[in-house]
């Protein structure tokens, strides 16, 4: 099965970042799972809390009021950009940089 968070159609609910620049984004998380192609082929989906976990965090801009729902929103891994689907199997220390626009 495969499954991955439809980012657009989900939520951030906590942005948060610690003095030392680890820091973790929680999302009711909007999964879908399918045994072909996530957010293409037909399949399940529902809401997921997830939290992403950050090494080396920074925050551009002004968050804003949480909750929100988010706009978009990308996970850059070596040289793939996952753009509104971010797929699951990724080991740790696998992502670069998250892009989350509530």
């Amino acid at each position: 099965m495969n499954q991955a968070i439809e980012m657009h159609d989900s939520e951030c609910l906590a942005v948060e970042v610690g003095e030392e620049g680890r820091g973790s984004v929680l999302l009711d998380a909007y999964v879908h799972r399918t045994a072909g192609e996530p957010g293409v082929s037909p399949g399940e989906g529902g809401v997921q809390r997830i939290r992403i976990k950050i090494d080396a965090m920074t925050v551009e801009g002004d968050v804003g009021t949480l909750p929100s729902y988010v706009y978009e929103g990308s996970l850059t891994v070596g040289k793939s950009v996952q753009y509104n689907h971010v797929y699951f199997g990724l080991r740790e220390n696998e992502g670069q940089s998250v892009m989350i626009r509530p």
